[in-house]
């Protein structure tokens, strides 16, 4: 091969690299995994999207950029923590189950993290924002305010008519006030740490990754 078609190749080969695996940063807009979303399960699962967060010591921290259904925090109305919440335990084994490949799985950072209001940590693939990370991120309750997907509004999800269809979503923090409520951003966009009751089947859920900001492959 010649000197030109041998660079031509290189070149070539190391777009191709770039398109499989870009850094991504904050404010991104990026899919990742699979889940239903259009309410029409006869077409398959849709893509899900992410909003990048913030991205520390390389780790990228994405929120879904919708509620994708709607969950109790807790089975039952007795006191418990996001340790041993029914919510942690779907979204580590259901949603997690449907919404990733096996490729998908493997990008995933198992992060051990602290939740205000809670005793210890956990270390899990997907867990919820934090109440306090809500109000330190995003700008002002207007970007904190979330819709549903179609899938989600079937399934009952909330919406406001004051708010123009917005929504509550969970946070994972439990209430300050009482362990018999968990947190939440409200559809107004206000966090509202006071809580609501665990058994409130009507709430979002927006899930919350970690990845590799550098090594972000969308495993299609």
């Amino acid at each position: 091969m010649k000197k030109t078609g041998m660079i031509a190749l290189l070149a070539a080969l190391l777009l191709l690299a770039a398109a499989a695996s870009a850094e991504i940063k904050a404010g991104d807009i990026v899919t990742f995994g699979s889940y239903e979303q259009d309410n029409d399960k006869t077409n398959g699962k849709e893509p899900i999207e992410w909003c990048v967060m913030e991205v520390e010591n390389g780790d990228a921290m994405l929120l879904s950029r919708y509620v994708l259904d709607i969950l109790a925090y807790n089975d039952g109305n007795a006191k418990t923590s996001w340790k041993n919440s029914s919510l942690r335990r779907w979204l580590n084994s259901t949603f997690y189950e449907e919404a990733f490949t096996a490729e998908e799985k493997a990008q995933l950072l198992i992060k051990e993290l602290e939740t205000k209001y809670d005793e210890g940590t956990t270390a899990d693939p997907v867990t919820l924002m934090t109440c306090p990370d809500a109000l330190r991120i995003f700008e002002n309750h207007k970007a904190r305010q979330c819709v549903g997907t179609p899938y989600a509004k079937a399934q009952g999800l909330y919406a406001s008519k004051k708010y123009k269809g917005f929504t509550h979503w969970w946070t994972r923090n439990p209430s300050w006030e009482s362990y018999n409520k968990a947190s939440y951003v409200a559809a107004s966009g206000g966090t509202m740490k006071c809580g609501a009751p665990l058994t409130n089947k009507n709430f979002g859920v927006r899930p919350l990754i970690y990845l590799k900001a550098a090594d972000f492959n969308p495993a299609e």
